[in-house]
């Protein structure tokens, strides 16, 4: 069982989530996801560690960054809200290990940068953020409000990006 934060950072409300007990971890997810990212690790990880596991801004069921979308200092933005909310969870001085999933491995590789109290830092499939993209299949946007339209671009996104047989894809 989680227990659910919110953390207000301007105007972004970023949601938390929060299970076991023991030294904190922190997992971030990928793009085009959200904490469920990290689902079937919690359970092993939850034994040994207090997990903190975030809906990046924009993702889930956290709010929007602050300002302009496409701006050059959106990443920056996105780095600099959820350092905000570590310290606001975590407290400024605990140390805590990070592990982050494809584009969280690139937040979480600039979190550690920017945090002295980074113990450990795990990168999961990250490579190539920031290089030329050799993607076969195009993604679709999945911010509609139509909730089958989301879940039948979700599916779609999986499909292309993640998982070889479609039939691994799950009703959710």
């Amino acid at each position: 069982m989680a227990l659910v934060h919110r953390v207000q950072c301007g105007r972004a409300q970023v949601v938390w989530r929060q299970f076991g007990q023991g030294s904190p971890l922190v997992l971030v997810h990928g793009g085009h996801g959200s904490w469920m990212h990290w689902i079937r690790n919690i359970e092993a990880l939850s034994r040994e560690h207090t997990l903190w596991v975030p809906d990046m801004p924009g993702f889930g069921e956290s709010g929007t960054l602050d300002g302009e979308p496409h701006a050059a200092d959106r990443f920056e933005r996105l780095i600099a809200t959820l350092a905000a909310g570590i310290e606001s969870l975590l407290g400024p001085t605990s140390r805590f290990g990070l592990a982050g999933f494809s584009f969280g491995g690139l937040v979480a590789a600039h979190l550690a940068a920017r945090q002295p109290n980074v113990e450990r830092l795990a990168l999961l499939g990250s490579a190539g953020h920031g290089g030329p993209w050799r993607q076969a299949v195009e993604m679709v946007n999945w911010r509609k409000d139509d909730g089958g339209q989301i879940r039948a671009a979700i599916r779609h996104n999986l499909s292309a990006l993640m998982l070889h047989d479609q039939a691994s894809i799950d009703a959710c």
